[in-house]
């Protein structure tokens, strides 16, 4: 389910970002628990529009259109790679999907496994 949302992302016109690399970590990845609490998922995105004027006005289009209140500027910027992000945990509760590129979670991701792409 998780990797046919990731294509989706991919595929859709819709999203402005796409998945170019999904790892796993955490308790997920023990084999001598019984319970698995949670299923922890490293997400790095990329913009689909290479030309970064174009973006900023597909970005800024897509805040104004999502009808959503924005309770700072900082949310509002980063709302078209949260929307990504909220596609792709669908509302799985025991799912947690992280931004691999944040600098400040770098030593949590040390130990994980890449899930997408696939290796070939």
């Amino acid at each position: 389910m998780f990797l046919n949302r990731v294509s989706h992302v991919n595929t859709d016109n819709y999203f402005l970002y796409k998945v170019v690399e999904v790892k796993v970590y955490g308790d997920y990845l023990s084999s001598s628990l019984d319970i698995i609490e949670s299923i922890k998922l490293a997400v790095n995105l990329e913009p689909k529009e290479s030309n970064s004027e174009k973006r900023r006005a597909l970005e800024e289009d897509r805040c104004r259109n999502s009808k959503r209140q924005f309770s700072n500027y900082t949310h509002e910027i980063f709302y078209p790679t949260q929307e990504v992000f909220e596609y792709l945990k669908s509302r799985v509760h025991r799912l947690e999907i992280h931004n691999l590129n944040d600098t400040r979670a770098q030593k949590r991701f040390q130990d994980a496994v890449k899930l997408y792409p696939a290796e070939t």
